[in-house]
């Protein structure tokens, strides 16, 4: 008999976050599912567990859309896998993440999906969907798209950077995405004008200047703000389901916001490091100036402060961590020469995957821009939504997964590397508390995590096949 056939629980919260608003509420969970939603308690058969938690905020589990675990990028391995990084994630209250599977060694992407979730299969603790890189437009491989979303994986990533390994060339990309329309895939694009930026950098280098703080010199706000509205178009041309990953910029963001007034099929997201940390921070003397080193790069305040708004009136409709931890030791610190920093040489991503609640509450909930039902959209029913998970996942309501997270709102949550469960030697939050605190989370009913201890081994993480673009539908979980 699986696991989540003999747990039962019956929880209650004065804040519970449903579909239609924060309220008292009783929650029946048996079979891994939710059975009742109710203002009275209907307690499952037989023996269960009842957990009365009035002080305490009871949410749908998170969602990250957005996550690189056991990545490679040349000879340098992140430092989470799929074991450590999972469990870091469900610490955090993520109970579903959207990773990447790349083409395989034949250049198919069936071949690179089936072997990347097979590398994740008994090894991670969260549900998983996966996004299909696609760095070929060629005929054999838009051909290859059918069958990926046959195969229950609704959403593609793409690049507008990185020339020469990753990047779509224009009209390679504007084929992609018309294929995509017609399947009812979402594109996911990294938006960067690849180009230019491969020309500032070799004029930097021409000129020796290679210190961290030019790696956001040498992409300035405007080469994410391109990008953008290039994608925009071949999304409003095609009608296309674009998702705009990792928005840095207000430009982006407002970008983003006239696509939407007129009804282009344009999401978007941004990051917690883009919400909190500032580009100053790459002058910090080395190693700290380099262990912020991602793509896009960390901006100035007024950015910070544009990206808070759009997540606030609704432009933005998903905070994601793009999860890329890489030590210093062995990894960030390629960036240091004997002849000074090089921040062409050191990998670029920052963790996140188990401190993106507590520092969207913080910023959002805490700080007055958001409402609580907000933060929860943001974190889990809205990249839900986009992953074509909703309302299996990312929602409290009858026939939904049994995952949950207890959040302290009252709380506070240490972002010290020691006091975390990523795998990662180092934390751009080094120093810092945020407001909100994790103290539960159920997985498929089970209680998986509760006040600082595991509880119960978790059930094991399931690849899901997510439904393609539409109303809110959703598949049943299936292995690829």
């Amino acid at each position: 008999m699986d696991i989540t056939d003999r747990m039962k629980s019956l929880v209650h919260s004065d804040r519970v976050v449903t579909p239609t608003g924060v309220r008292p509420a009783w929650l029946t969970i048996a079979d891994g599912l939710i059975q009742a939603v109710g203002d009275t308690p209907d307690p499952p058969e037989g023996e269960h567990l009842v957990l009365d938690v009035p002080g305490l905020v009871v949410m749908p589990g998170g969602v990250d859309f957005h996550t690189h675990l056991d990545m490679v990028v040349g000879d340098v391995h992140t430092a989470d896998d799929w074991e450590t990084g999972s469990w870091a994630a469900l610490w955090g209250g993520t109970t579903t993440v959207v990773d990447f599977a790349e083409p395989g060694p034949d250049g198919g992407l069936m071949t690179g999906l089936r072997a990347r979730a097979s590398q994740a299969e008994g090894r991670v603790v969260v549900d998983l969907g996966l996004h299909m890189t696609v760095t070929d437009a060629s005929e054999a491989r838009l051909a290859d798209l059918a069958e990926v979303a046959a195969a229950g994986q609704s959403s593609l990533k793409a690049y507008t950077a990185y020339p020469g390994r990753l990047m779509l060339e224009p009209d390679d990309l504007a084929r992609l995405v018309e294929a995509a329309a017609t399947l009812g895939l979402r594109v996911m694009v990294h938006c960067e004008d690849g180009p230019a930026i491969e020309e500032k950098i070799r004029e930097a280098r021409a000129r020796g200047d290679l210190s961290a703080p030019w790696h956001a010199r040498t992409r300035p706000p405007e080469t994410e703000e391109r990008a953008v509205r290039q994608v925009i178009r071949l999304s409003e041309a095609f009608g296309a389901a674009v998702h705009l990953a990792h928005l840095s910029t207000a430009g982006g963001v407002e970008a983003l916001r006239r696509a939407k007034e007129r009804g282009a099929a344009v999401t978007g997201e941004t990051c917690p490091h883009y919400l909190w940390l500032e580009e100053r921070r790459l002058g910090w003397e080395a190693p700290a100036g380099l262990c912020h080193v991602c793509a896009p790069p960390l901006r100035t305040p007024e950015h910070l402060e544009a990206l808070w708004q759009g997540l606030a009136d609704g432009t933005l409709d998903a905070v994601s961590t793009d999860h890329c931890p890489f030590d210093w030791h062995g990894g960030k610190d390629r960036g240091l020469t004997p002849d000074g920093e090089d921040f062409t040489r050191t990998p670029g991503g920052l963790p996140g995957v188990e401190t993106r609640l507590p520092l969207v509450f913080a910023g959002g909930v805490a700080s007055g821009r958001f409402d609580l039902a907000r933060f929860v959209e943001l974190v889990s029913g809205g990249p839900a939504r986009l992953a074509g998970l909703y309302p299996q996942k990312g929602a409290l309501a009858v026939g939904s997964d049994a995952d949950l997270v207890l959040f302290d709102p009252d709380g506070g949550t240490s972002l010290d590397a020691a006091a975390l469960h990523m795998s990662v030697d180092h934390s751009p939050y080094e120093g810092l508390w945020a407001q909100g605190r994790v103290v539960g989370v159920m997985r498929q009913g089970v209680l998986v995590v509760a006040d600082k201890k595991v509880t119960h081994d978790p059930p094991p993480g399931r690849v899901l096949r997510r439904s393609v673009i539409g109303p809110e539908g959703h598949d049943a979980p299936e292995r690829v």
